[in-house]
């Protein structure tokens, strides 16, 4: 009920498919190292990659979100929270094209070297619906 963000991914979409895009897409939504925050009430729709991507923050709440792309949209992860701790995810409807909720720690040797787990995260009452391919 507080508003949506609509990032328009099928413009995006269409440059990936087509192997047009000289850079990567960009998340939707990307806080970083960020403490006490707390996301709720919003539509997240059409992200060009994933969703909301929480990135080494402590001590955040999801709720009553609605997250949404369409099935065939690539890499289009609902929530990824990336090295992160003290997490609730809750009370929210995600329909994407990948992962619902994909909980990392870095990606590949970057996040080996950085070395901070995602740990102590809580996911309920989600409805997720995603596309198996």
């Amino acid at each position: 009920n507080n508003g949506s963000i609509n990032g328009h991914g099928q413009y995006w979409w269409k440059k990936y498919r087509s192997k047009l895009l000289n850079h990567t897409r960009g998340p939707l939504v990307q806080i970083m190292w960020s403490s006490d925050v707390v996301f709720a009430n919003i539509t997240l729709r059409d992200s060009p990659f994933w969703t909301l991507h929480p990135y080494d923050c402590k001590n955040v709440t999801i709720t009553n979100m609605t997250i949404l792309a369409l099935f065939e949209a690539p890499n289009t992860d609902g929530i990824d929270p990336d090295s992160c701790e003290d997490m609730i995810i809750e009370n929210s409807y995600i329909s994407v094209g990948d992962d619902g909720i994909a909980i990392k720690s870095g990606w590949d040797q970057y996040g080996t070297t950085y070395g901070r787990p995602s740990k102590n995260i809580l996911i309920r009452n989600l409805t997720i619906r995603f596309m198996v391919r």
